[in-house]
């Protein structure tokens, strides 16, 4: 288990009809480290004299700038907490500490005809996996948006989710491809596999983005979600594939 000691956070409510209690926000964080913003111009070795200062432990150096993962002096229920109250009064160097938070990705909907999307245009139809009706015009309008405008090649959407299949035919013609990762190097070679940061964003051979969950170039798909969501904005369309 990458994190094995979690904090969960639950708000309960009592329904007025039935007098019970039902959980209506869950919030999971880990429980053992915070993500500490610090401010401008100050360095790690500045915040790293604050953490052991506390009795805590600067982890690492995020990707975010000025973002670092401060580890608690204990782990328990109360250390996140204690640990974001302790880094609130050093103000000179901490500009914010915050909880790690938990997301979780849901498999559904998992049946094939999701990609449909009858989200873009609802006429009340009735898929397989579902025996009634949908709403009629309960959807996002799609059709009358494209009547004002079919989109632009000078508009750039970043979608931030699970990763995209970059080389899905109804997306590939509309990917984004970083300039400054792409074509050949002073030394002849490919800079979307040459190992280094061309670009110098700090991300080497980011020519399709960035993967911040394994921390590397290929941001591919794992759930499809992200793939879904980017088909819904920027799919290629009218061309007799996919949606």
């Amino acid at each position: 288990m990458k994190y094995p000691f979690i904090r969960v956070e639950e708000t309960v409510t009592t329904d007025s009809a039935t007098g019970r209690e039902k959980v209506t926000i869950n919030s999971e964080m880990v429980a053992d480290h915070v993500m500490v913003k610090v401010r401008p111009d100050v360095d790690q070795a500045a915040l790293k004299a604050v953490a052991e200062r506390h009795g805590m432990q600067v982890l690492k150096k995020m990707h975010m700038p000025g973002m670092f993962l401060v580890k608690a002096p204990k782990c328990d229920l109360n250390a996140v907490k204690q640990t974001m109250a302790a880094l609130s009064g050093e103000q000179a160097v901490v500009k914010y500490a915050e909880p790690d938070s938990i997301a979780h990705v849901l498999n559904d909907p998992d049946d094939p005809d999701f990609g449909k999307l009858w989200g873009l245009k609802n006429e009340g139809q009735v898929t397989p996996r579902y025996t009634e009706a949908g709403i009629v015009d309960a959807d996002i309008d799609a059709p009358e948006a494209w009547q004002v405008t079919q989109g632009s090649r000078d508009v750039l959407v970043a979608v931030i989710d699970t990763g995209i299949d970059y080389g899905h035919p109804d997306l590939e013609p509309n990917m984004w491809a970083n300039p400054g990762e792409t074509g050949l190097d002073a030394q002849g070679r490919d800079k979307r596999a040459n190992g280094v940061d061309d670009d110098g964003n700090g991300f080497a051979d980011d020519w399709h983005g960035w993967d911040f969950c394994n921390d590397d170039n290929d941001p591919i798909d794992d759930h499809f979600h992200g793939t879904h969501c980017a088909g819904t904005i920027g799919g290629v369309g009218n061309n007799g594939l996919g949606v």
